[in-house]
């Protein structure tokens, strides 16, 4: 437990400095964490027995640098000038299906259609999702929108872990999490809905953004929720490929995408809440 806190406590402070720095700093980590990301992805299903094409998958990392340079706001509007700004994001969908299609005819007795399936996925789980920390940070008033994903993510699992030690007993949904109850539930939403609305209250009282309240009210719910999917997600796929963790790069934390698979969800949700309801699109 106390090596888990120590490290717990390095990260935390890690990923502040890192979200205060953004521009460059923070697209160099999101490059490094989303290909950790995609290999541990990768890796846990192929000890399930699975052949993802992982080289044909971490050409989705090829996406990140193109924002971090360009610092791109607009999810797939990365495009590339050389060729009459041709749609990058599209070119590579293509390059990717192509290569994947032309595997399972080529490679037709080592790879499969469900090795493909899980090809993709991993990389819009891995790299698309992550990339969003990128679009949410690069934002007007990115820093500070950031954090409002970060308090939730981490209030709301705090207080899940708070009120199901206290109070849980009857289970959530054990098949996925058996450590999981209604009550940890109820307490992500609790938790939540505290501290977001909080910190909303600060940054609009000391001046940096003029964001009505009722929106950080509302956000506080979907982040409760999102934090929760996040985590049951990741579970999911562990219970099904067998494993505990992920990886095994942070001591008594498991791997990165152990430590990020609820901002995986929350981040994308702040992101696009903002840009639809809060800033008209």
């Amino acid at each position: 437990m106390k090596v888990k806190t120590i490290w717990g406590i390095i990260a935390a402070i890690f990923a502040l400095v890192v979200v205060i720095l953004g521009g460059t700093t923070i697209g160099i980590v999101v490059i490094i964490l989303a290909a950790i990301s995609l290999h541990e992805f990768y890796s846990v299903f192929e000890q399930k027995g699975h052949k993802p094409v992982k080289w044909v998958g971490y050409l989705y990392l090829i996406l990140i640098p193109f924002i971090v340079f360009g610092k791109v706001t607009e999810p797939f509007s990365i495009t590339i000038k050389a060729t009459g700004s041709m749609n990058l994001y599209v070119l590579l969908q293509f390059v990717i299906f192509a290569c994947l299609l032309s595997t399972i005819v080529f490679k037709f007795n080592k790879h499969n259609v469900v090795d493909i399936a899980l090809t993709v996925f991993g990389g819009y789980y891995a790299v698309i999702l992550i990339s969003y920390f990128l679009l949410l940070r690069y934002m007007d008033k990115g820093v500070y929108l950031f954090f409002t994903a970060l308090v939730g993510t981490v209030s709301g699992d705090t207080f899940a872990l708070i009120f199901g030690m206290l109070w849980g007993k009857k289970k959530l949904i054990p098949e996925v999490s058996p450590k999981k109850t209604v009550m940890g539930s109820i307490g992500a939403f609790a938790g939540a809905l505290v501290f977001v609305t909080a910190y909303g209250i600060i940054i609009n009282a000391i001046g940096v953004v003029n964001i009505p309240i009722y929106h950080f009210a509302i956000l506080s719910i979907l982040l409760g929720g999102a934090c929760q999917i996040g985590d049951l997600t990741a579970s999911a796929m562990k219970r099904y490929t067998g494993v505990k963790d992920f990886g095994k790069l942070i001591p008594g934390h498991g791997g990165v995408l152990d430590r990020i698979d609820s901002l995986l969800f929350c981040v994308p949700i702040v992101y696009y809440y903002m840009r639809l309801v809060v800033f008209g699109g």
